[in-house]
């Protein structure tokens, strides 16, 4: 399988924290949140095309798990 180019320097590093288990700031949990709300036609996109650019950004972000995960940290966090 070859993947297509997908995703900035922002969606790997934030991968990369999220793989590693480092600490998330507030700010950046809000900027997570963010761009899941704003990006719901990706994970349509993904299941028809597992190797596009758009899916392979949202998997860079945690996809569904890391909305999920985002969207609960915020609100232990009091948002």
């Amino acid at each position: 399988m070859t993947v297509r180019p997908g995703g900035t320097a922002v969606g790997v590093a934030r991968a990369r924290d999220l793989a590693a288990g480092r600490d998330i700031s507030y700010e950046t949990l809000v900027r997570m949140k963010a761009y899941f709300d704003r990006v719901v036609d990706a994970q349509a996109e993904a299941r028809e095309d597992p190797e596009s650019p758009a899916s392979v950004a949202f998997l860079l972000w945690g996809g569904r798990p890391g909305y999920a995960w985002a969207k609960r940290e915020l609100e232990r966090r009091g948002l």
